[in-house]
């Protein structure tokens, strides 16, 4: 029988990382306990889906980059394919709240009705907790639909994916 580890933690990307993580490495997770954080889950059965994760490292200061991975993974969920959005570095500026509202170009809606349709349609965003630390920016001025997520969970989403598309 092997060993148990026991993990405490306060950053609310533990409980995927530590998910993924196990998984990974084939190790199984007896007991997770999760206090003051809502985490959404959700499954597919068995049913088995081609992945595409995009990563978003463009911000603010280039507002035509920002609208591709949102269309991009629209068009994957239209074609049952599951889509995450990661966002680092820049990226994440663009998630936080009240920016998207503010980003229109030519006779695209903006960012904010994209951002809004792509969640409708089922792409999964995450936030990169070092990138938050990284600029500066605390968890709680993201949208809240977005999951603040680690390099564990950026790693394993791109190990999973069957491929990976960065802007």
């Amino acid at each position: 029988m092997g060993q148990v580890l026991k993990v405490e933690a306060d950053d609310p990307a533990a409980e995927e990382d530590i998910t993924r993580w196990a998984k990974r490495a084939g190790h199984e997770v007896l007991q997770l306990e999760v206090r003051e954080h809502n985490s959404e889950k959700t499954y597919d059965g068995d049913r088995i889906m081609s992945k595409i994760l995009y990563v978003q490292t463009s911000g603010l200061d280039t507002p035509e980059r920002l609208y591709a991975p949102f269309i991009l993974g629209m068009t994957a969920r239209a074609m049952d394919a599951e889509a995450s959005i990661f966002f680092m570095i820049k990226g994440i500026t663009a998630m936080k709240k009240g920016e998207a509202e503010k980003i229109k170009i030519g006779s695209f809606p903006s960012l904010k009705e994209v951002i809004d349709q792509a969640l409708a349609s089922g792409v999964k965003m995450y936030i990169c907790e070092q990138s938050t630390q990284l600029l500066g920016i605390a968890r709680g001025e993201f949208i809240p639909e977005a999951k603040i997520a680690g390099a564990g969970t950026l790693n394993d989403l791109a190990l999973d994916a069957d491929s990976t598309i960065s802007f």
